[in-house]
C-alpha cells in the first residue's frame, strides 16, 4: 500500500485516514494505468463516490460481524445489503465483486474464499460509515462500541475515527472513559492518607485496568531468545484463574501483562479490555493526560510474600500501612503498565469537552432557530 500511495501522489500524508484514503484513490485511478484506457472501465459502471459509499457499509459490517474474509455468497449478499442501505444504485453485485478484485483491487480471492487486501482498509471504510452514514444515530454507534467486551477489534479503526471526527470521538469515547476515571479515583482515594500523594496517585492509576493482582516470589528467566517466560507455577495459576473466569464472564478471561521487580513476579488480571485498548489510544493521542511514575526506593524483604506461593492483591489501597510494600506493588504495576492517568490533567481535559459540547450545541440550536 506504501508504494501504491507513493507511486499516484509521490508524497505520503502523516495523517493514517488520509493515507488510506490515498490508497482507495490510487486504486481506483491508476491500478491498470499501463494498459488501453476502456480496460479501466468499472464493470458495476460505479463512479469513486459510488464505490466509496457501498464499501463503506461493506467495511462497518465485515468489522461489526464478518470479519476480513468471507465466502462468495456472504460477501454478495452484504453488497446487495449495501446497495439497499444506499438506495440510489442500480449495479450487479457480482460485477462489482469483480471490479473489487481485479480494476479496484481492495479485495483478493484465495480459493473458494475473499478477503479484503489488508485489514487496515476494512477499518478505514468501517470508520467512514460511522462518521458520513450514521446520521442522528452517530453517538449510539459509537456507544455501543464503547461497551462492547470486544472493544480490542475496534482498536485501529477506533484510532482512525480520532482523527476523522474528533468531536464525535471526544463526546461518545473518550468523555465518558475519563469520567469512569474519576468515579474510580474518588472512591478508592483515601480519606486519611498516611502515605505521599504521589505514591497514592500512583496506585490507583496504576491500578485502574484491572481487578486483580497475583504476587510471587519467584525468578523468571529468558529461553531461546524468545519473550519472558516464567515458571510453571505462574502459568498454572493463569490457566486456572482463566477457566474459573471464562464461565463467570469472557470479558475477563485475560490477562493484561506481567510484571518484575527484583525477585518478585506479578500478573495483572485486566477488568476489561476497554481499560487498556482506550488507555493506549488516548495516551497515543493525548500524552499530558498520563503521568509516568518513578519507583520509590524500596526496602526489599524477602518474607513480604511466602516463596512459591501467589499473594492476591484485589484492593486498591492494600498494604497501604507498609509503604515498602505498597511501593514494591507500585513497581510490580509499574512493569505491567508503565504509564497512567494524571487525576488533575483528566478533569481538566474533562471540562474543557463538556465545554466544547456546550459550544456545538448552542450552535446547533441557534442554527435551528435560523
Amino acid at each position: 500500500m506504501l508504494y501504491t500511495a507513493y507511486d499516484y501522489n509521490r508524497s505520503i500524508p502523516f495523517e493514517k485516514h488520509r493515507f488510506y484514503g490515498l490508497v482507495f484513490e490510487a486504486y481506483f485511478e491508476k491500478h491498470d494505468s499501463s494498459k488501453p484506457i476502456r480496460s479501466r472501465d468499472k464493470l458495476s459502471g460505479l463512479n469513486f463516490d459510488g464505490f466509496d459509499s457501498i464499501l463503506r457499509y461493506i467495511g462497518y459490517k465485515c468489522l461489526k460481524r464478518i470479519g476480513v474474509k468471507f465466502s462468495e455468497d456472504n460477501i454478495l449478499n452484504t453488497i446487495r445489503e449495501a446497495k439497499d442501505f444506499c438506495g440510489n444504485f442500480n449495479f450487479s453485485e457480482s460485477n462489482l465483486l469483480k471490479d473489487l478484485v481485479s480494476s479496484v483491487p481492495l479485495f483478493c480471492k484465495e480459493g473458494s474464499y475473499y478477503k479484503w487486501a489488508h485489514k487496515s482498509l476494512l477499518e478505514y471504510f468501517a470508520a467512514r460509515f460511522i462518521y458520513c452514514d450514521t446520521k442522528q444515530k452517530q453517538e449510539s454507534f459509537l456507544t455501543s462500541i464503547y461497551n462492547d467486551d470486544d472493544i480490542d477489534k475496534y482498536s485501529n479503526m477506533l484510532d482512525l475515527y480520532y482523527d476523522i471526527d474528533y468531536k464525535g470521538f471526544s463526546q461518545s469515547i473518550m468523555l465518558p472513559f475519563l469520567e469512569e476515571y474519576v468515579e474510580y479515583h474518588d472512591k478508592h482515594y483515601p480519606k486519611e492518607p498516611i502515605l505521599s500523594t504521589d505514591i497514592i496517585e500512583a496506585r490507583i492509576g496504576l491500578f485502574y485496568p484491572y481487578y486483580e493482582v497475583g504476587i510471587i516470589r519467584e525468578k523468571y528467566y529468558y529461553t531461546n531468545n524468545k519473550q519472558r517466560d516464567f515458571s510453571k507455577s505462574v502459568f498454572q495459576y493463569i490457566n486456572n484463574k482463566n477457566s474459573e473466569l471464562r464461565g463467570e464472564n469472557k470479558q475477563h478471561a485475560w490477562y493484561a501483562a506481567c510484571g518484575q521487580y527484583d525477585a518478585f513476579v506479578s500478573l495483572a488480571c485486566c477488568k476489561s479490555r476497554k481499560y487498556v485498548t482506550l488507555s493506549k489510544l488516548i495516551q497515543n493521542k493525548k500524552s499530558k493526560l498520563f503521568s509516568d511514575y518513578k519507583c520509590e526506593p524500596t526496602k526489599i524483604d524477602k518474607n513480604f510474600f511466602p516463596k512459591n506461593k501467589f499473594y492476591s492483591i484485589t484492593e486498591v489501597m492494600s498494604e497501604i500501612e507498609n509503604k515498602d510494600l505498597f511501593c514494591l506493588i507500585n513497581c510490580l504495576l509499574l512493569n505491567s503498565n508503565s504509564y497512567y492517568l494524571n487525576y488533575d490533567n483528566v478533569k481538566e481535559e474533562i471540562n474543557i469537552l463538556k465545554k466544547e459540547i456546550d459550544c456545538s450545541n448552542n450552535t446547533l440550536n441557534l442554527l435551528a432557530e435560523l
